[in-house]
C-alpha cells in the first residue's frame, strides 16, 4: 500500500501589507466615486428628458393655439395694414422688444435652475461610503 503523503501547510505571507490594504481601499473609493458619478449623469439625463418632454407639449399647444388665432383674425388687408409697407422703425422697435424679453426670460430661466437641486451637491450614502473609507486610508 502507497504511503500516505501528509499534506504540508504553506503560509504565504504578502510583502508591505499595508501599502496593499490601503491600495485597496483606494481603488474601493475610485469605484465608489464612478458609482456617484454614474448615478448623477442618470440623474440629469431623466431630467433632460423631462424637460424635452415638457417643451415638445409646450411647442404642440403653441401651434394649436397660432391656429386658432389666425383662424379668429382677419385678412391683414381687410384692415388696412400692407407688410410690405411697414416702416424700418417699427421693425427696430419690434426687434428692439424682443430682445430685451429675451433677455428677461433667461434671467428667469437662470434663477429658477438655480433654485433647483443640483444632483451633484446631493450628499447620498455613497459620499459617507467614500468618507468611511478614506478615514480608513487616514488611519493606516
Amino acid at each position: 500500500m502507497a504511503a500516505r503523503r501528509k499534506a504540508k501547510v504553506v503560509h504565504a505571507q504578502i510583502g508591505n501589507p499595508v501599502l496593499v490594504r490601503k491600495t485597496l481601499l483606494e481603488t474601493s473609493i475610485l469605484s465608489i466615486e464612478n458609482l456617484k458619478i454614474l448615478k448623477n449623469i442618470r440623474q440629469v439625463k431623466k431630467r433632460k428628458d423631462k424637460l424635452k418632454t415638457e417643451l415638445r407639449r409646450q411647442c404642440r399647444e403653441m401651434r394649436q393655439l397660432i391656429i386658432e388665432f389666425e383662424g379668429i383674425l382677419p385678412p391683414l388687408s381687410e384692415v388696412g395694414i400692407h407688410p410690405q409697407k411697414e416702416s424700418e422703425k417699427v421693425v427696430k422697435k419690434v426687434a428692439k422688444k424682443e430682445a430685451v424679453k429675451r433677455k428677461d426670460q433667461e434671467k428667469l430661466m437662470v434663477k429658477t435652475t438655480e433654485q433647483t437641486k443640483n444632483p451633484f451637491e446631493q450628499r447620498d450614502q455613497l459620499d459617507f461610503d467614500i468618507d468611511k473609507l478614506k478615514q480608513k486610508i487616514s488611519g493606516l
